[in-house]
């Protein structure tokens, strides 16, 4: 993958990013769609207290271009996660410097978060199971939405219940997850996993939209701190809730 950027990059102007990807024999992969989009882009600052997705619908990996404000100097990493047709879900990490942070600033460990939060009249109560989370075995992330005290029951299904991108403490490794009936995201190298065969296209479509839980399944490659942020969509409205959990050996 190939990334151009403005040089110096600065804070609080809008940056062009323009990416094309290439196979190994120099040819423009297709790209597939996954969940909405063919390809997905999370930004998020070194330390975790900032965090951005960005999609494209475009199908050719030739010449795809964001733009997105950065909101402080400062040591940024950019994730992208994409699947060239034929080919398994591929991942990449690039870091990215903004203005002029300080040298050698050291990393604030990241604070430790409820597992119920409120955004904006909703409540996401997640659930891990086992609890507390383990390094190396599937984990379980259930979140559980009410609306003014009345459970949601009306989260979308087109393609995904839901997103959950998890990133470890120091921006190291990467996941980003999806919820739907079939399919399972592993932390590392954007490992997916199948749980059940998977539906045809059209039957996944009619899936009428449901809630109020929404389940994910994530394998973590070391104990540490990560930070997870759940994008949910319910009645067609945008909420994303964060959680910082710590995983055992």
């Amino acid at each position: 993958m190939h990334l151009k950027t403005p040089q110096p990059i600065r804070a609080h102007v809008p940056v062009h990013l323009a990416l094309s990807i290439v196979n190994s024999n120099g040819t423009t992969p297709t790209l597939e769609e996954t969940y909405n989009a063919s390809l997905h882009v999370i930004v998020v600052s070194r330390d975790l207290r900032w965090y951005a997705h960005l999609h494209s619908a475009a199908s050719s990996a030739a010449d795809v271009a964001f733009d997105l404000t950065f909101p402080s100097d400062g040591e940024y990493v950019l994730f992208t996660y994409f699947r060239p047709q034929y080919a398994e879900v591929q991942t990449d990490r690039r870091p990215l410097v903004v203005g002029n942070p300080r040298r050698n600033e050291p990393l604030h460990p990241l604070p430790p978060t409820p597992l119920a939060r409120e955004i904006r009249g909703y409540r996401v109560e997640m659930t891990e199971t086992p609890q507390p989370p383990h390094a190396n075995v599937w984990e379980t992330f259930t979140l559980r939405m009410q609306r003014r005290g009345q459970p949601v029951a009306s989260l979308g299904s087109e393609g995904a219940l839901g997103h959950l991108a998890i990133v470890a403490e120091g921006a190291s490794d990467f996941v980003f997850a999806h919820s739907t009936i079939e399919e399972a995201g592993g932390i590392r190298s954007g490992l997916h996993v199948p749980m059940h065969p998977s539906l045809p296209d059209e039957a996944m479509h009619a899936l009428k939209p449901v809630g109020p839980e929404v389940t994910f399944h994530a394998r973590f490659p070391r104990p540490g701190r990560y930070k997870l942020w759940a994008e949910l969509k319910p009645d067609s409205d945008d909420v994303m809730a964060d959680f910082v959990v710590d995983v055992k050996q």
